[in-house]
């Protein structure tokens, strides 16, 4: 069998093109496709970066693959999250984060072609009815006041509006079986009979059930499951699970260094890749934990109440309640607990109302862009310089994309960077602090971050425009670093970002001396004259996505 080498789909042997993209194949036989895993990177196209033409009306796109390098979707450092037990308590967590995460990554990206004729049955508006987990139904408004749809549109298009916030991603049907994908919103389910089904919804455990045109769910979907032999059936929605009975043996006390860890926290903040996130937005009564003498604990979720274990070592606290198992860093009468079931949240938890030490990430000011001049929103252009291992061998070197990203400014001179790319990838995002650098403008340098899903050291990204591989350009920002396969460190990539403010013309680096800089011959953002340039001619400001560019 043979496989389409622009996007994948099973070919006949000696098809010239594919039935479902409509891309020409090569004359030898295609290499068999393998679906990239979990921190496996997806099969390259043939080709290679192709240098943009000179600006002007015809200039056409030189690459358009999708470099899936990063081990996982959850932005994590490569390795799943832990499979957890739990009724109630679990599913509040997980909705919350559901709903955060599925706002913050609908960012549109590019439809990818089916191949279907406008009246295809499938397409339509797909309305979330039920949501599933652990045996437990809850409504979907319970989940999302504005409710959850996805508009299935021809060539593979289609629109999400999770909520009240829209964005675009594109879809595909093999069979029965359906994914959706968007900009870090990756999920797969079923679709038959006009009933969508997604599966573990962004690896949270919860089923999501859709019907089109607001048709009820039939009465085969909303009748629970009847429990496997030998298992207590799982509770109703309007019923309180029952407790947990406590262990047969009872839990080594606290140490004694640990008395002054005791005590009532309340979560006070919540960071979801640079963004802030009010507790309330997620959970409207609070989400707190008691820690008590000889090693008990309790904790409450907007409302819902669950008791477990809790231990010490060092500065790490294991919190161990059914549904949340996780462990926190402990600072000043402050628990961190980082990346919530991989989902890419961190809480900040403060003990009686007291305020978080200062080694914690401060609250963010209100961006001053009048008074910075790092502070906007910037253009241009990412590209992997060299790599080691099957990044090498698959041929990622001289990749390039266009990039946008958006730069904040705090009036303590810290901040926060975040870039996204043209396939609707979130690069990368960074916490930064701003210092003194070879010009009035300063340097910028990263505090924590990640490129994909590897970590950004602190120190690692120092932006200085004067920088000489800024060519001598005042305005132009250029960020290199390396992201390395966690699971495999022996598969590298080396890049450089390059980055100017939105609404900047790039002649002067188009016609200038560039002969010091990485790529002499051409410097500049494959898509600056067909998709960049009419944007600022128009006076348009910087879209939350690269839409409309083929």
């Amino acid at each position: 069998m043979a496989f389409c080498v622009q996007c994948g789909a099973r070919l006949e042997e000696g098809a010239k093109f594919c039935t479902v993209c409509g891309a020409k194949q090569p004359e030898a036989a295609a290499p068999v496709y393998v679906p990239p895993t979990e921190d496996t990177p997806a099969e390259p196209q043939s080709y290679s970066y192709t240098p943009p033409a000179p600006s002007g009306a015809g200039q056409q796109g030189g690459y358009n693959y999708d470099p899936t390098i990063y081990g996982g979707k959850d932005g994590g450092a490569g390795k799943p999250p832990k499979k957890k037990k739990g009724g109630a308590v679990v599913f509040l967590i997980l909705a919350a984060l559901v709903v955060i995460g599925a706002i913050i990554y609908l960012v549109a990206g590019k439809g990818g072609e089916r191949g279907v004729a406008p009246d295809d049955p499938v397409l339509g508006l797909y309305t979330a009815q039920k949501a599933e987990t652990a045996g437990i139904s809850i409504s979907i408004k319970t989940m999302w006041k504005n409710g959850f749809s996805i508009e299935l549109k021809d060539k593979g298009k289609a629109t999400l509006n999770v909520d009240g916030e829209t964005g675009s991603a594109k879809w595909t049907l093999d069979g029965e079986t359906f994914t959706v994908k968007g900009s870090g919103v990756d999920c797969s389910g079923t679709l038959s009979d006009g009933i969508l089904t997604l599966d573990n919804v962004m690896d949270s455990g919860v089923t999501l059930y859709f019907t089109k045109d607001g048709a009820p769910l039939p009465s085969a979907v909303t009748e629970a499951p009847a429990p496997t032999p030998g298992e207590e059936p799982a509770p109703a929605p309007s019923e309180k699970p029952a407790p947990t009975p406590a262990p047969s043996e009872e839990p080594a006390p606290a140490p004694a260094a640990a008395d002054d860890i005791l005590g009532h926290y309340e979560a006070d903040k919540a960071m979801a890749y640079g963004v802030e996130i009010e507790i309330s937005t997620m959970w409207e009564k609070g989400f707190s934990i008691d820690l008590k003498d000889g090693g008990k604990c309790s904790i409450s979720v907007n409302g819902t109440s669950a008791s477990g274990t809790w231990t010490q070592d060092g500065e790490t606290i294991s919190v161990d309640v059914p549904g949340f198992n996780m462990d926190a860093k402990v600072q000043d009468g402050a628990l961190f607990f980082a990346d919530l079931y991989g989902m890419g949240v961190d809480l900040y938890f403060t003990k009686d109302g007291s305020m978080r030490p200062a080694e914690a990430p401060a609250e963010t000011a209100k961006p001053a862009a009048e008074d910075s001049w790092w502070a906007g929103d910037w253009y241009g252009w990412w590209v992997v310089t060299d790599a080691g291992g099957s990044y090498l061998d698959e041929g990622y070197v001289d990749q390039a994309w266009d990039v946008c990203a958006q730069i904040n400014v705090n009036t303590d001179a810290t901040g926060d960077i975040v870039i996204w790319d043209e396939d609707g990838d979130d690069v990368a995002w960074a916490d930064v602090s701003f210092g003194s650098g070879g010009s009035d403008k300063g340097c910028m340098t990263s505090t924590q971050g990640k490129f994909y899903n590897y970590e950004i050291a602190k120190g690692e990204w120092s932006v200085d425009p004067t920088d000489s591989d800024c060519g001598g350009f005042p305005d132009l920002l250029c960020i290199r670093g390396r992201y390395s396969q966690p699971s495999d460190d022996s598969n590298w990539i080396d890049y450089y970002i390059f980055l100017r403010p939105w609404g900047t013309r790039w002649e002067d680096i188009e016609s200038g001396d560039t002969s010091g800089m990485l790529y002499p011959n051409d410097m500049m953002p494959l898509n600056y004259s067909s998709w960049y340039l009419p944007l600022i001619e128009a006076g348009k400001s910087m879209p939350d996505n690269f839409e409309g560019l083929d």
